[in-house]
């Protein structure tokens, strides 16, 4: 079992730690026609959505949303930059312990580029892999810094 969550980058320094907790959790909902459904109330609704996890898989896939809209027409796009921290172990409240295991990483600009990713292999060493070479094995300094790292693969 596996699951995928898409996460906006923030501004600023963050770390993939946050925002992925921050994606779980409860948030007040406000909205101008937010009335009580009871006929005989004329209060406000104070209304809140909350998210959480009722299992967590075996497998969470983290994706970074790089891409910005800078206009519809013309449609054009552009890279978000900004660097993520990103740890070997993923924990949180509530949350199991997730081993990295794998990243995808995009080099160039928006709609062009190149794919490449970094594998922690059976033998616990990392591993560049790009389709231009053979893999090579980095160290793991190298394959926790990638600056463009946009999905990263968990394991419990």
């Amino acid at each position: 079992m596996w699951h995928s969550h898409s996460l906006a980058v923030p501004k600023g320094q963050c770390q993939i730690e946050d925002l992925v907790c921050a994606h779980w959790g409860e948030e007040h909902l406000k909205d101008l026609d937010d009335r009580s459904d009871r006929h005989d109330c004329r209060a406000w609704s104070q209304r809140n959505l909350r998210t959480e996890v009722k299992k967590w898989p075996q497998v969470l896939i983290v994706h970074l949303k790089r891409w910005h809209i800078v206009s519809l027409e013309p449609f054009v796009q552009e890279k978000v930059d900004r660097p993520v921290d990103y740890e070997r172990v993923l924990s949180g409240a509530g949350m199991p312990l997730y081993h990295l295991r794998g990243i995808v990483v995009h080099d160039g600009e928006a709609g062009s580029g190149h794919y490449t990713s970094v594998v922690r292999a059976p033998d616990n060493f990392w591993y560049e892999c790009d389709d231009s070479r053979p893999p090579r094995r980095i160290p793991v300094e190298e394959a926790l810094c990638q600056q463009g790292a946009m999905v990263f693969f968990y394991e419990r």
